[in-house]
């Protein structure tokens, strides 16, 4: 009796770790990638993403967001920071799009778009609460 309830459950482990058929057109792998300092010192990162070119976008929980090359090296401080058109107030979730990034700001809940380079494009409201996730595909924002 023992022997069949161990291979049972060796069977669906096997099957629960079988190859998802979900598969991303954006490589997440990150070999030996150091961030440097090399134009501000940085706070704690609360959140980062990789590009299509393989730079870094990545948030501090002192509001900074600085841009890396593949290398690891800061080339872009992108300051944007305030309440205003294409501002944010806190930001706090980044994530890639085809044409950029999006960022979230928890407190004035909206996000802004940027281009690859770091400008900001264009900001997007109506959200009537935060969101602590969310994935843009194909133009659309899912929360």
């Amino acid at each position: 009796m023992k022997k069949k309830y161990v291979f049972t459950l060796i069977y669906i482990l096997l099957i629960s770790c079988s190859k998802n058929d979900f598969e991303s057109d954006i490589s997440l792998e990150f070999n030996n990638f150091k961030i440097n300092e090399n134009l501000a010192l940085i706070a704690q990162p609360i959140s980062f993403s990789k590009l299509r070119d393989g730079s870094l976008v990545l948030i501090t929980e002192k509001n900074q967001i600085i841009k890396y090359d593949n290398f690891g090296n800061q080339i872009k401080i992108i300051d944007v920071i305030g309440q205003g058109e294409l501002e944010l107030f806190s930001p706090s979730i980044v994530h890639n799009n085809k044409e950029g990034f999006m960022i979230w700001c928890r407190d004035l809940l909206k996000m802004v778009a940027f281009d690859s380079e770091g400008n900001p494009i264009e900001e997007f409201f109506g959200f009537n609460h935060s969101i602590k996730k969310f994935v843009v595909k194909e133009n659309l924002i899912f929360t």
